[in-house]
């Protein structure tokens, strides 16, 4: 989600530019998505389930998750595992902000068959404000590994 900006765009104190280069960001990332859900689209389509799993980079309730989510069409949404997880679902902590940045989606086949789901971010920290330099010596993730069991 840096900002895209373009040949000659003046970074440090175009206003216009800079919030130019975030909308094609963001443009890019919604393209991204919708390729992503069309081969889903496909997949379910000739009977498979699919399964999408990772780090978004966008909460996972943000308007931008709908691309992948949902559908006019109720066997072709996708539930997060998460939903219904009555535990602590921070994956991710950026600026003291605690972020649910990683999911898995499951296609509505297998909804019924969630089994177990954790979110394991007891050793999670906050290394969005490390100095340049600093976060290069970081070897710890950043994210919270989410599992998920099938019955």
């Amino acid at each position: 989600m840096l900002p895209e900006y373009l040949e000659g765009d003046n970074k440090e104190n175009d206003t216009q530019a800079y919030a130019d280069a975030t909308f094609r960001s963001v443009f890019y990332k919604m393209m991204e998505l919708r390729a992503i859900r069309a081969l889903a689209d496909k997949s379910l389509k000739e009977g498979m389930e699919v399964i999408f799993l990772g780090d978004f980079n966008e909460h996972v309730n943000g308007s931008i998750m709908s691309i992948l989510k949902s559908s006019v069409l109720d066997e072709m949404r996708f539930w997060d595992v998460l939903t219904k997880y009555e535990k602590d679902k921070t994956t991710h902590i950026h600026r003291s902000n605690r972020l649910t940045f990683d999911t898995i989606l499951v296609s509505s086949g297998l909804q019924n068959y969630i089994g177990d789901t954790n979110v394991y971010n007891g050793e999670l920290k906050d290394y969005s404000m490390l100095q340049k330099g600093d976060i290069e010596t970081v070897v710890e993730p950043d994210h919270a590994m989410v599992t998920l069991t099938l019955n």
